[in-house]
């Protein structure tokens, strides 16, 4: 998590830097939790589609 809790102070400035309102500040991780979920989507869609298989070999049981 260490990367993670960097970039989020980076991302705290930058915020700070480009004079955000409170507003904006809380609307950011709602938007950008969308933004995540849509891109999601995108790469789902653009799988080529696949069968499931059941193995055939079943000595594991």
């Amino acid at each position: 998590m260490t990367r993670v809790n960097q970039y989020i102070q980076e991302i705290l400035n930058g915020m700070e830097e480009r004079e955000f309102t409170q507003g904006e500040a809380e609307m950011l991780p709602k938007m950008l939790e969308h933004s995540i979920k849509e891109n999601s989507k995108r790469f789902e869609h653009h799988k080529p589609f696949t069968v499931f298989k059941f193995p055939t070999d079943c000595s594991g049981q």
